[in-house]
């Protein structure tokens, strides 16, 4: 485990952090553009708790205007309360790229007023919905490319603005209504459960002939 902090800048690179609970952002909070990168770790079992009305918000990450990279991480197991496992808002930025969000209660990732970038992630059983997105002036941009998003629980995308696809998404429904080159919507990626397959933190792997196999050209 290795962290670097300084005046508006924080590193956590292969750290666990296992069943906290907190007002907002169950495992960590950040705000006002701090830049926080989280680096192949594991979230589990985070969660916020009753402290009054508008407190229930990211069980396992809340970034309030901040810049949020997730780079080869799982979160998994956040509570139902607040939405989303990982809630950016008031113009925050998240960066995603090779992580996997699994069996969050309350959903996946929530954007309000934010912006998102979200590369080669798998979110799988999210209860709600996957993906929730609010931009209520319309200038801000979810992107979403070469992910998996499987739902027997709820929906790929919630009601609000629809994220933008790069392509090569393997989706279980047509919530999303992304229809860009190597998009697949109503299609079953195959995956075994979340699992220890040889990475760092556990994983959903694509069975033998998933159609998110090489999908990516």
């Amino acid at each position: 485990m290795s962290g670097l902090v300084d005046a508006n800048e924080l590193t956590l690179r292969r750290v666990h952090l296992l069943d906290n609970q907190a007002k907002r952002g169950g495992a960590l909070r950040a705000a006002n553009e701090v830049v926080v990168t989280l680096d192949e770790s594991l979230l589990q079992g985070n969660s916020t708790i009753d402290a009054g009305p508008g407190n229930f918000i990211g069980p396992a990450i809340y970034c309030q205007g901040c810049a949020l990279n997730i780079r080869s991480s799982t979160i998994t197991a956040s509570g139902a309360d607040g939405g989303g496992a990982v809630h950016v808002d008031e113009n925050g930025q998240l960066n995603m790229v090779n992580s996997t969000l699994s069996a969050n209660q309350g959903g996946g990732i929530r954007l309000t007023n934010a912006h998102a970038h979200v590369k080669f992630a798998t979110l799988v059983d999210n209860g709600g919905a996957d993906l929730s997105f609010s931009s209520f002036d319309d200038s801000h941009i979810f992107e979403v490319g070469g992910s998996i998003l499987q739902s027997t629980t709820g929906f790929n995308c919630g009601s609000g603005d629809a994220p933008a696809s790069l392509g090569y998404n393997v989706l279980s429904d047509e919530s999303c209504g992304f229809a860009t080159a190597g998009d697949l919507e109503n299609t079953d990626a195959l995956l075994g459960t979340l699992a220890a397959n040889s990475g760092l933190t556990p994983t959903h792997r694509p069975a033998a002939g998933s159609p998110a196999i090489d999908r990516v050209p």
